[in-house]
Formats: C-alpha cells, sequence, structure tokens
C-alpha cells in the first residue's frame, strides 16, 4: 500500500499494488511547488504491516514529484 499526504499529515490518496513485482507508482494531478509525504506498507493474506517512516518530497512546477525511491 502507498499513503500520499500533504505536510500535515492529512491523507489525501492511497494506492495498492497487486503485483509485488511492480516497483514504482505515478499519483497524476498534484499541485504545484507543494510538499507531500510518502508512507508504504507491505501486506500478506496474514494482514498489513505497519507503514514506513515518512519520506517526504515536493513537486515542480508541472506537478511532477521528485524520484522517491524507497
Amino acid at each position: 500500500h502507498i499513503l500520499l499526504s500533504d505536510a500535515w499529515g492529512v491523507s489525501l490518496r492511497n494506492a495498492t499494488f497487486q503485483n509485488s513485482r511492480q516497483t514504482y507508482y505515478h499519483f497524476q494531478d498534484l499541485e504545484a511547488w507543494t510538499n507531500y509525504s510518502v508512507k508504504v506498507s507491505a501486506f500478506t493474506s496474514k494482514g498489513n504491516g505497519p507503514y514506513s517512516t515518512s519520506l517526504f518530497a515536493n513537486t515542480e512546477e508541472d506537478g511532477m514529484l521528485n524520484s522517491i525511491f524507497l
């Protein structure tokens, strides 16, 4: 699971990977010049794991996030 939040920790969007081989996710329609927080959590048939520590990134003028590598 991927959780995208604003700089104040308010959850904005989330995504779930169904394919364990997928190594990236592209959030669309983000605000330009905005700080975001990203957290990830693994899950199995037994349930969700804890979320990671927040990683912070800010968008450029075009609303694209700088790359975040986990």
